[in-house]
């Protein structure tokens, strides 16, 4: 596939949860959560011992009125299965700012990292764009066009 992932699976998809399943047979070792909520409660159940979650955001509780609770069960399914939860903040790590960027522009310019970008054109789509994307309606980078 472009993008070179073993498995996708859609969190609107009725049969998420077993498709998750799945698509992990073995299980989950290393999960970054944007997400938050339904889908961050999902992994977790499906990582393995030693398991870890780097959590960077909860898109999915940024445009509601009524956030979901937390997943249930999670202190026990921690401990029990040493699993081991951060937060992440891409400031943290400042000081590696140009070491990763020179990085990142080396894994595009060879191929191994792909990116993908969805456009709006003008600033009078920019609200529109903005709802799209906070309803998962875009894929890769949202940007708006807008001319001088």
């Amino acid at each position: 596939n472009e993008l070179n992932f073993d498995a996708a699976v859609n969190y609107k998809d009725a049969n998420f949860r077993q498709n998750l399943k799945d698509a992990t047979p073995d299980g989950v070792d290393v999960y970054f959560d944007n997400t938050g909520g339904m889908i961050l409660g999902s992994a977790l159940f499906r990582l393995n011992t030693g398991g870890r979650i780097t959590c960077c955001g909860v898109v999915s509780q940024y445009d509601t009125n009524t956030p979901e609770p937390g997943p249930k069960g999670i202190p026990g399914l921690l401990v029990n299965k040493s699993i081991r939860m951060q937060g992440f903040l891409v400031f943290d790590f400042a000081d590696k700012y140009n070491e990763a960027t020179d990085e990142i522009i080396e894994w595009i310019q060879s191929g191994q990292f792909k990116v993908l970008t969805d456009e709006v054109d003008g600033l009078d789509e920019a609200p529109k764009g903005f709802v799209d994307l906070l309803a998962g309606g875009n894929i890769g980078t949202r940007i708006v066009n807008v001319s001088t």
